[in-house]
């Protein structure tokens, strides 16, 4: 089953620099967020697909539903404007 510890410690295992995760929420509506410089040189399509590639080597797809949305950005992007 899918919580937000175990959610933080897959996304530990990204293979990226120094990434910064946070998940809020629980249940049916899990947020994450993950700050990588490794981002830098991504566009938003890669980012995306890297991570929810990492988590599906990990989680059955009826775990990953719990995933309301994934912000990945590199550090210093302006956030305020993603939804």
């Amino acid at each position: 089953m899918l919580d937000n510890h175990g959610i933080e410690k897959a996304l530990k295992e990204l293979p990226v620099n120094n990434p910064q995760i946070e998940v809020h929420g629980g249940g049916k509506e899990i947020v994450v967020s993950v700050t990588s410089d490794t981002f830098k040189e991504m566009n938003e399509a890669k980012r995306q697909a890297m991570v929810w590639d990492h988590l599906r080597s990990r989680y059955a797809p009826s775990d990953l539903v719990a995933i309301e949305f994934i912000l990945v950005n590199a550090p210093g992007e302006d956030t305020s404007d993603q939804e």
